[in-house]
């Protein structure tokens, strides 16, 4: 199985390459996207595993756009940020999964191998929002009130008011300041 890992980390690609190398893994590292663009035209992996940070760019454009070309791409992302925020925009671009650089090598390579197989995978690191879940809790950071929301949105008050109550479950809170403070705190919003 190919691999191709895009992290401009020099020495986690060593070591990533060295603790694959005894399983059934040709890993190519970048530590650029524009030298991976150039093996891609002559050259493609089974599996994509993409930083989020990089120094030229971010790994979740990268994904936009290697997915652009060719949607049936699989791409895990393996990054040093939890929160929802990373992984609801993940699964949002496309990703087949997205894990934390603190995991095992055997559970990496479960990863791969799951995705590899056509699975989407996921270690549950904190409470996923949907994407209106999201929009709404920004809007709400925002200072805006239910009736502002609903017009933003185009939706009614009652469910900006039925969004508020879901999420305010989903976090534990009671409050839709707790769940903005939380949000934020957990990295499911980032502030603007």
């Amino acid at each position: 199985m190919k691999v191709f890992l895009l992290d401009d980390h020099e020495l986690f690609a060593k070591s990533l390459t060295i603790a694959l190398s005894s399983f059934e893994i040709e890993l190519d590292t970048y530590s650029n996207y524009s030298s991976l663009l150039e093996t891609l035209h002559h050259n493609e992996p089974d599996i994509f595993l993409l930083d989020v940070h990089l120094k030229e760019t971010n790994g979740f454009e990268v994904a936009t756009s290697l997915l652009a070309c060719d949607s049936n791409r699989r791409i895990i992302f393996l990054s040093g940020f939890e929160g929802s925020y990373h992984l609801n925009k993940a699964f949002e671009i496309g990703a087949k999964a997205y894990l934390n650089k603190d995991i095992s090598v055997e559970v990496l390579i479960e990863t791969i191998e799951s995705v590899y197989l056509g699975e989407v995978f996921c270690f549950e690191s904190g409470t996923v929002l949907s994407k209106r879940e999201i929009a709404v809790l920004e809007l709400v950071a925002e200072g805006l009130i239910q009736e502002e929301i609903a017009e933003r949105l185009f939706i009614s008050r009652r469910t900006v008011n039925n969004h508020i109550h879901t999420i305010n479950n989903k976090l534990g809170v009671a409050s839709s300041l707790s769940s903005v403070i939380k949000a934020i705190k957990d990295g499911i919003i980032v502030l603007k």
